[in-house]
């Protein structure tokens, strides 16, 4: 048996011991309870996220002191942990300073699904995978590459920052397959290709990778930031992020308007279910793809908005955004459709409240993405001419998103048969988008 977990969880809470006891059902993570941090601190297993809630008044800086034993004991550990509301903000504050990853407050841990996201993204997205033919023989690597022991669960470094592959390493790494690198170095990796400057077609692919991958991991960083509730003086940090994200945006829309392929690239790389913040980065790419082929104006501002208009889906109930991945939203009931509905506004007072400027235009874009050309969208209900066309463009990537993420068991489907049977399904309907906009894009598809 491993001797390394998925999830090791600190608590004597039945409600938590479920919570997780379902999101390892859903996802296939393998779980460790401890009754105490005296049992984990004598137990011999490793986890890889570790997950404590904390809500004794009497200790309050018991958060604090699992904290600090976690990264002892194992320092690649991510530490989430859970504060009751009636524990002062203070105790959350030295819990993060002492080595946790991440505080929830105890509505968040139970009523959001900041929890699934969180895990997700260390357990599945940790470690992203390299193509064999991006280690170039001869150029030193700036950073570890890894291999994945599949029955073990373990990343296993073969290779160090500053070594230099030789022919013999680069094909024996072939043979092998994928490879890894931690996202943590995803600028490097990034960097590394683009010294190449090859605009051949495959050091084009090598580049959109690299930069697709590289906001796929500051993105996910981002919307944790944005979204923390524990922390409200990290204006500066998220700023800093999105910044980040835009710049690796204007690198990869240049990217995109060179590579016919993109689409392929982007489809490849993502990780995360249907119906998910994870989704945004790739539905991002989409959006600013199609609007060069479609001549749109505002392209970055077309890619800001797609990566940021579904950060109030984490604050949606475990219940609802599972029935989303799980694509059964024709189940949701009126309470759980009246809260899905009203995510794109959260999603907007998210980054208002974070002081994220947005233009007049970018917000109108903004919270009209889920509307509809016959008035049935939300949040607010809007009609064909009150929809802008940059909106409906986002709106159109989603559902060429929803339509081609890959399943296991599922053929691949041709992505410009997916955009054409989109616009002739619309065609026929004449209910979700306007003349305008399939016009734009029949004519910028041909």
């Amino acid at each position: 048996m491993s001797n390394r977990y998925d999830i090791g969880l600190v608590t004597s809470d039945e409600k938590l011991i479920q919570r997780i006891t379902e999101i390892s059902k859903e996802f296939d993570y393998t779980v460790k309870s401890y009754a105490s941090i005296d049992e984990f601190l004598d137990s011999k297993f490793e986890q890889s996220v570790l997950i404590a809630f904390v809500k004794d008044e009497k200790n309050p800086n018991m958060a604090a002191e699992l904290a600090q034993s976690a990264k002892h004991v194992d320092a690649s550990s991510y530490v989430i942990c859970g504060v009751a509301k009636s524990l002062p903000k203070e105790v959350a504050a030295f819990a993060k300073k002492s080595g946790a990853d991440l505080i929830l407050l105890e509505d968040e841990l139970y009523n959001t699904s900041k929890l699934e996201f969180a895990i997700t993204q260390v357990l599945r997205a940790a470690y992203l995978p390299l193509k064999s033919s991006d280690i170039l023989p001869g150029k030193a690597l700036p950073f570890e590459l890894f291999h994945l022991m599949p029955q073990r669960k373990k990343f296993i470094k073969f290779m160090f920052t500053g070594d230099v592959p030789d022919e013999a390493k680069v094909k024996k790494i072939a043979e092998v397959g994928e490879v890894y690198v931690h996202r943590s170095k995803t600028t490097l990796y990034k960097k590394y290709i683009e010294e190449l400057n090859d605009r051949t077609n495959l050091g084009l692919a090598r580049r959109c990778r690299a930069q697709f991958m590289a906001l796929y991991s500051q993105y996910s960083h981002l919307v944790l930031t944005l979204t923390d509730q524990t922390e409200r003086a990290s204006f500066g940090e998220g700023e800093k992020l999105l910044s980040s994200c835009q710049e690796i945006c204007q690198d990869l829309l240049g990217t995109l308007g060179e590579f016919s392929s993109a689409w392929d690239i982007v489809n490849n790389s993502t990780i995360g279910e249907f119906g998910s913040v994870e989704r945004a980065p790739a539905i991002a790419a989409y959006a600013s793809l199609f609007s060069l082929q479609c001549s749109f104006s505002k392209i970055d501002e077309i890619m800001l908005v797609s990566l940021l208009i579904d950060l109030g889906m984490v604050f949606l109930t475990p219940e609802v955004t599972k029935k989303i991945r799980e694509d059964r939203m024709a189940e949701f009931t009126p309470e759980e459709l009246t809260a899905y509905s009203k995510f794109p506004q959260i999603s907007m007072d998210v980054v208002l409240d974070r002081k994220i400027a947005l233009s007049e235009k970018m917000r109108s874009m903004f919270l009209a993405v889920h509307e509809r050309a016959d008035g049935k969208g939300f949040p607010k209900g809007l009609f064909a001419e009150k929809i802008p066309i940059e909106s409906q463009m986002i709106q159109f990537s989603k559902e060429f998103d929803r339509r081609t993420v890959l399943r296991i068991g599922k053929a691949r489907i041709d992505q410009s048969v997916v955009r054409n049977q989109i616009i002739a399904e619309e065609i026929q309907k004449m209910d979700r988008f306007t003349v305008t906009f399939l016009d734009a894009v029949k004519q910028g598809f041909s």
